[in-house]
């Protein structure tokens, strides 16, 4: 109620960072396709992207959803930039983005399992040696790591390493009639031992986040 004066100032705000995503992610698209097939090939896919009526509709809500597309899209890029030319300056940017891509949307978790995938694959169509695809495999790691770090950074450290159990138990917002630990790790003798022994190195809220799509995703 306070700000209900500035109501349609803050939605006009929030909307235009989303267009503002958009233009963006269409300008990588553009850059993206005409370093790889050249110019016109360029051109052929913003105007597809341009005239697509999912992006066009969701470019002017307030949803997360074109920024994570942008996010992700820049992770996959600089990540194809990095297996292209391996450079610190390309493992970096790399680095960086899949740690902005992680605090988009929690979803973005899956590209953890993508990223081995397209690097065994591109290592496999390219001819690397096995010691080539270590390094890559090597620097991945340490992208984890400086993602994992970014997240702490923004989260301010809140509520990191400590167990699953410990972040749950200390929660006052989760019905514990409802979820208890009984149902969370009945039959799983592994995720048991996991949540109540092993530190977990991520800040609470982003935590707690990855479990409600998790739930959701059951559900």
């Amino acid at each position: 109620e306070a700000n209900n004066d500035k109501k349609e100032i803050m939605l006009f705000a929030t909307r235009a960072m989303n267009v503002l995503f958009a233009i963006a992610l269409g300008l990588l698209i553009l850059h993206w396709a005409t370093e790889l097939f050249g110019r016109l090939a360029g051109i052929f896919a913003i105007a597809i992207y341009a005239a697509e009526p999912t992006i066009i509709a969701y470019s002017s809500l307030f949803m997360m959803e074109i920024g994570f597309s942008f996010f992700s899209t820049l992770a996959l890029y600089t990540l194809w930039k990095f297996l292209k030319k391996p450079t610190k300056i390309t493992w970096t940017c790399a680095a960086i983005a899949l740690g902005l891509v992680q605090l988009t949307k929690h979803t973005a978790i899956f590209l953890f399992g993508i990223y081995p995938i397209i690097i065994l694959a591109h290592s496999w169509l390219t001819r690397k040696t096995l010691q080539k695809t270590i390094s890559h495999l090597t620097s991945f790691a340490g992208m984890i790591f400086v993602a994992i770090l970014l997240i702490n950074i923004v989260y301010g450290f809140q509520g990191s390493f400590q167990t699953a159990n410990e972040m749950f138990e200390k929660d006052k917002t989760i019905d514990k009639t409802f979820y208890t630990t009984e149902k969370l790790y009945s039959n799983k003798p592994v995720l048991k031992f996991i949540a109540e022994n092993i530190p977990l190195p991520l800040p609470y809220h982003y935590v707690k986040g990855l479990g409600y799509v998790i739930v959701e995703a059951k559900s």
